[in-house]
């Protein structure tokens, strides 16, 4: 299975994926480079900056959209 696979099933699963999941459980040490090689696949795949409580700011958590997200979007 191919780390995009991988991390597609993570999602899947889990409902998201952060750079350290896809590191710890993975072994994907470059999260941010697949996501573009995913939406090149698939739509509806969206991504949140959070912030985490210290100081090193803000991290990436991956997705797959909401029905709703989806409409939006494509109503826009």
């Amino acid at each position: 299975m191919s780390q995009k696979e991988e991390i597609l099933a993570y999602v899947r699963k889990h409902g998201s994926i952060t750079p350290l999941d896809a590191l710890n459980y993975i072994g994907c040490f470059r999260l941010g480079a697949r996501v573009p090689e995913i939406n090149e696949r698939l739509l509806g795949w969206t991504d949140h900056h959070l912030i985490n409580e210290n100081p090193m700011g803000k991290y990436a958590r991956y997705r797959f959209e909401t029905d709703e997200e989806r409409e939006t979007r494509l109503n826009e």
